[in-house]
């Protein structure tokens, strides 16, 4: 990662369910009225080749970067600008929460499950509807790229997830919810 460039973070498996082609297709619309952005999408999976087919054919090769497995997944949110969860379908995304720990402003597809629980759209990040064809996804992160303030804004809301899901937060609902005998 270049110390000059913003970036983009994805985090996932490399599967058909996590949509990176679509966060592929979004940069593309925008990445060339943005020299200063990359893209980082970090996991493993079967759609590797054909994702870098994609990034190859869009001439977005040495913009967008397909790292693969790391350790030190702290370190990328630290460094990251925006992140963006595409995912069709998640249970709890564990890497949407991790991102917004860290300051980092996101966008997410409003899957039926998890990102709503989350975000709250305009105010910490962005929410995309579940049916989006491209459109909002691509202005997304248009407006984010744009506007340094509003992600530094974002970024400082976001980390309230840290008390929204802390273990006392969480551990007292399901004591409520079981009338305190767990």
């Amino acid at each position: 990662v270049q110390p000059e460039k913003k970036l983009i973070l994805c985090v996932g498996r490399l599967g058909e369910e996590k949509g990176f082609d679509r966060v592929i297709k979004a940069f593309a619309a925008n990445y060339l009225n943005h020299p200063d952005w990359d893209l980082f999408i970090i996991g493993e999976g079967e759609l590797r080749a054909a994702l870098e087919v994609l990034i190859s054919s869009l001439g977005l090769s040495g913009r967008v970067f397909l790292p693969g497995r790391i350790g030190n997944l702290s370190a990328w949110y630290e460094r990251a600008s925006i992140f963006v969860m595409s995912s069709h379908f998640e249970g709890f995304p564990n890497a949407l929460l991790e991102a917004m720990a860290y300051k980092v402003p996101v966008i997410s597809l409003n899957c039926s499950t998890g990102p709503s629980d989350i975000v709250e759209n305009g105010f910490d990040g962005i929410l995309i509807p579940e049916n989006d064809d491209g459109d909002c996804l691509r202005a997304g992160l248009k407006k984010l790229m744009n506007d340094d303030d509003l992600r530094i804004r974002m970024g400082q809301r976001a980390v309230k997830v840290r008390e929204k899901f802390s273990m006392e937060v969480v551990s007292s609902k399901w004591e409520s919810l079981f009338g305190g005998d767990i």
